[in-house]
């Protein structure tokens, strides 16, 4: 005689395991992840540095600012670039692993054949149960409707996170225009009465600033990851999941803002504590949270 009960205890208890096994490889993934987004950010500037003493012969040697950061800048951008292709082949093999199999009722695939929008909360949702359980149904991201993917569009922001969002970057420009005494901050950091070479090295400055903060978005995205397989996605733990988040860049903060003695050190390290905040008020959108952050890092 079968004892169901115990049956379904091991079959229980063999689903927990296989669960945190998969957390487990989640985390060290992301973990792994955020030192090679760590690493690059770091190491890239350091290398590049003693390049630029080979060009002194452009400029009798007031060019070494520009070539240096020139070169952070376009190694940067390649790694960069080598990250979003290696992943995007990654996801692709994804949804086309959870494209082969059907949903559950059929009622999705019949949503995305028609066009209709879905919400994110739903997706996910489909999404976890078809990784949980791919032998029972799976929910293929997009759908092909003629030669153009469907596209699930996301809800607007409530208008609490907008008004949120907005005191939020009008305080830190606010912030740091004191400090500057009321000039703007690109120019204030370019100067008066500056000469041809120095402007070309502010400028290059801004373009290395502009890069960073897509790396900022980077580290954010692996240590919110990191930090939701930590916590195994609980929902009473999603401040210690935002904790961990914001922990894994102030690190990185302090070293931008102190090591590197970058001017308002401390402005800046309260800067990277906000980046998590604007990063969580946006719903983990890239768009409007590169945006924002892009804004308050540069202005």
């Amino acid at each position: 005689m079968v004892n169901f009960q115990t049956f379904f205890q091991e079959r229980k208890n063999g689903d927990i395991m296989e669960k945190s096994a998969q957390t487990t490889k989640k985390f060290i993934g992301n973990l792994l992840r955020y030192l090679l987004y760590f690493t690059c950010i770091v190491v890239t500037p350091i290398c590049t540095k003693p390049l630029a003493p080979y060009f002194d012969w452009v400029g009798y040697g007031q060019m070494r600012a520009v070539f240096s950061r020139g070169f952070a800048c376009g190694f940067w951008a390649i790694q960069i670039i080598v990250i979003l292709v290696i992943e995007g082949k990654v996801l692709k093999k994804k949804r086309d692993k959870i494209s082969a199999a059907l949903d559950v009722d059929g009622s999705l695939s019949a949503a995305l054949q028609e066009g209709k929008a879905l919400q994110p909360a739903v997706e996910d949702a489909f999404r976890a149960y078809a990784e949980a359980k791919p032998e029972e149904g799976k929910l293929p991201p997009k759908k092909k409707s003629g030669k153009k993917y469907v596209k699930v569009k996301q809800p607007p922001l409530p208008m609490w996170r907008v008004f949120l969002l907005t005191l939020i970057s009008v305080a830190c420009i606010l912030l740091i225009s004191i400090q500057t005494e009321f000039k703007v901050k690109p120019i204030y950091d370019i100067g008066e009465k500056v000469t041809g070479h120095q402007l070309y090295s502010k400028i290059a400055l801004l373009a290395l600033n502009i890069i960073k903060c897509i790396w900022i978005m980077f580290l954010l995205h692996a240590s919110y990851a990191m930090a939701v397989a930590f916590t195994k996605e609980k929902k009473e733990k999603a401040w210690l999941t935002w904790l961990i988040c914001g922990g894994c860049l102030m690190v990185f903060g302090v070293l931008d803002s102190f090591l590197r003695m970058q001017p308002f050190a401390w402005t800046y390290l309260l800067f990277y504590a906000v980046f998590t905040l604007v990063y969580c008020l946006t719903k983990r959108s890239k768009g409007k949270a590169f945006g924002l952050i892009l804004l308050i890092y540069i202005f």
